[in-house]
């Protein structure tokens, strides 16, 4: 066979030294979007650098991660009380204290997380499934909810005593009052 003389593609072949407008176009239109793209690539580096909430949550993210290396043998309430602090530790407490069947009532949230004081308790405590989940088969009732929880408040059969809270709730009196602590409402 023979070859033609005569190829379209090389008969369209045009110098490189000349550009139309057509290909202009398209390499602006490149470097735009190219340029565009850099600019957003730096805006969004220099707000992970400065944001201090990314900053926090990276390091929530690494001493997590450091944490469970350290911790990995460690037992699940030692695992629990490293991340919930006070609260799974007043929770295990009261419940060694309370048999299963056992009603609590639970102070209002002003008493666990007075205004002008730091309270021991974590995130949470005031709530009543978070508490519930940890104290399970017992119920948990909470006094500024008492008109909800108007079946179970008059069988309490336990107070939580937080910062001295729950001490007139109880049906005797306490000699050796301490901050926290759970008793039975009848001796």
């Amino acid at each position: 066979m023979s070859k033609r003389k005569n190829h379209p593609k090389k008969a369209r072949k045009r110098s490189s030294r000349t550009k139309t407008p057509a290909s202009a176009a398209i390499t602006q239109s490149w470097w735009f979007k190219n340029a565009v793209a850099l600019v957003f690539i730096l805006i969004g580096g220099y707000l992970l650098a400065d944001n201090a909430g990314y900053q926090r949550l990276q390091k929530v993210f690494s001493d997590f991660n450091h944490n469970k290396v350290q911790y990995g043998q460690a037992t699940k309430f030692e695992k629990q009380h490293r991340y919930l602090g006070f609260n799974i530790s007043f929770l295990e407490q009261v419940k060694q204290a309370t048999p299963e069947d056992a009603v609590i009532l639970f102070p209002p949230r002003w008493v666990l997380y007075p205004r002008n004081e730091k309270s021991p308790f974590g995130k949470w405590m005031d709530s009543k499934s978070y508490t519930t989940y940890f104290l399970y088969p017992r119920s948990v009732i909470y006094d500024n909810k008492k008109d909800r929880e108007s079946a179970l408040y008059p069988h309490a059969t336990h107070v939580a005593v937080v910062r001295g809270w729950g001490y007139d709730k109880l049906n005797y009196p306490v000699t050796e009052q301490s901050e926290f602590g759970i008793y039975p409402v009848n001796q």
